[in-house]
């Protein structure tokens, strides 16, 4: 595994939960995942099929709210050569935290502008584009674009509250 502990510029930061972890994921990619390993991991179900070693899945550390901690980021290579991330870890006293679980159809891409966007699907005619801001242990819904085929007469609907809100303006 290339890299073990990070240093940031502002503090040291002990990184030995992160490191242990991409050790499983990693022997987890390389000989399979047991039952017990994958209720353990909780990733992204993508992690526990041949698409991820399809695709490269792969780890990144970078620090996406700049307050000195660089969250552990989970993903895949797309052919489009995006990184699809899936899932999204932080440090919180010391202790590892979940903070993004995307899916097969829900998965994340970092923005230029620090946001996040989360394209989610729950079949053809209902897609999402959500944004959402990152801080510290959260995730926050800034706004979202999504399709909805049960809403009469538009297409695309825009909300600030969460995809598929009854009130979203068309």
């Amino acid at each position: 595994i290339p890299g073990t502990t990070q240093e940031t510029t502002k503090e040291k930061v002990d990184y030995s939960a992160y490191d242990e972890f991409i050790k499983k994921v990693t022997n987890g990619l390389t000989n399979g995942f047991t039952t017990k390993e994958m209720e353990s991991l909780d990733l992204a179900d993508v992690f526990y099929t041949s698409r991820s070693i399809k695709y490269k899945a792969g780890y990144m550390f970078k620090d996406l709210d700049e307050n000195g901690i660089d969250e552990l980021i989970l993903g895949v290579n797309g052919e489009d050569g995006y990184y699809t991330i899936y899932d999204i870890f932080t440090l919180d006293n010391g202790q590892m935290k979940q903070v993004v679980k995307g899916a097969e159809r829900s998965s994340y891409y970092l923005c230029t502008n620090g946001m996040l966007k989360c394209i989610g699907s729950s079949g053809a005619n209902y897609t999402s584009y959500e944004y959402y801001e990152y801080s510290g242990t959260t995730v926050t819904m800034k706004e979202c674009v999504f399709t909805d085929v049960k809403m009469p007469g538009y297409k695309y609907f825009y909300s600030t509250i969460r995809p598929y809100d009854e009130y979203a303006t068309p």
